[in-house]
């Protein structure tokens, strides 16, 4: 009873830090992924999931839908998910960021599951950091699949940031959403990453593979040897204009194959905007 009222307590006190109007610095992210994972240990996984999501947050199992409604369906007797960030990223308005690692889930059948988690985080009204999606790569095959190290410390640098830039953000975001599309259909896949991917881009194929860098995610896109046409659903940004998310669905060229994906974009140093994150799926039976 102790030990769960002290990480309710901690919990509730990094939350009012993060309360004083100056949004999350990574440091503030890896703190929240870690007390999360240990929440969902000391009081179930449901349970944690409630306090850190969103209102409005959605997951994707494998289709979208919304935190709480897919929450209400599940019994944490069943299951047990541990996991831990490997990397968090935070806008430079401190507003939006996301975290990434290795996460384990057993279950009473005996079965494991091993995969990478991402989870989007927001700033919500109330000053605190809750996330408003999760998507990953689960049921990886556990031969192939090598754990990212745990990460120890992150920058507690905040920034003010007094112009908004989030609508023109979104509006580039748009246009480059339009000009991928474009470019796919054109020029290839393989080219369109080579294009519009960062150095250390992260790829996840939802329940085939996750990879990072660029060059291992050309190889993937060469030996999938696909091509997708991309509906946005949703699109985001920090008030600083740095960072932005896009979700919706995907249909796999020539084929009747559907799915989703979500793509983060980030402004390099250059100021040129590049695809940091891109997680896919297919949506089994979905046409």
């Amino acid at each position: 009873m102790k030990a769960r009222l002290a990480l309710l307590l901690a919990s509730l006190s990094v939350w009012a830090f993060q309360s004083r109007g100056q949004g999350f610095s990574e440091a503030d992210l890896l703190k929240t992924e870690t007390d999360f994972n240990a929440m969902a240990q000391q009081l179930g996984f449901c349970y944690a999931n409630k306090k850190y999501g969103a209102p409005d947050a959605v997951v994707f199992r494998p289709s979208k839908i919304n935190l709480f409604d897919w929450i209400s369906k599940l019994q944490d007797t069943t299951f047990a998910t541990t996991w831990y960030p490997s990397l968090v990223r935070v806008s430079a308005s401190n507003d939006l960021g996301y975290g990434t690692g290795p996460f384990q889930s057993r279950f009473s059948d005996g079965s494991v599951w091993h995969g990478q988690f991402f989870t989007l985080w927001s700033l919500q009204p109330d000053g605190t950091p809750k996330f408003i999606v999760d998507f990953g790569s689960n049921i990886l095959p556990a031969d192939k699949f090598v754990p990212e190290k745990q990460l120890e410390k992150a920058s507690t640098r905040k920034r003010a940031v007094r112009v908004n830039n989030r609508i023109s953000a979104e509006q580039a975001v748009k246009i480059l959403e339009e000009e991928l599309n474009t470019f796919t259909r054109v020029e290839g896949e393989v080219a369109t990453v080579e294009k519009m991917f960062a150095e250390q881009a992260r790829i996840y194929f939802q329940r085939e593979c996750y990879q990072v860098g660029i060059e291992k995610a050309i190889q993937e896109v060469t030996r999938r040897a696909e091509s997708h046409t991309w509906t946005p659903e949703k699109i985001g940004a920090s008030k600083a204009g740095d960072m932005a998310y896009v979700y919706g669905t995907h249909r796999i060229d020539g084929t009747a194959l559907t799915g989703n994906f979500l793509r983060i974009w980030e402004k390099t140093g250059d100021g040129q905007w590049k695809v940091t994150i891109q997680v896919v799926n297919t949506v089994p039976g979905k046409k």
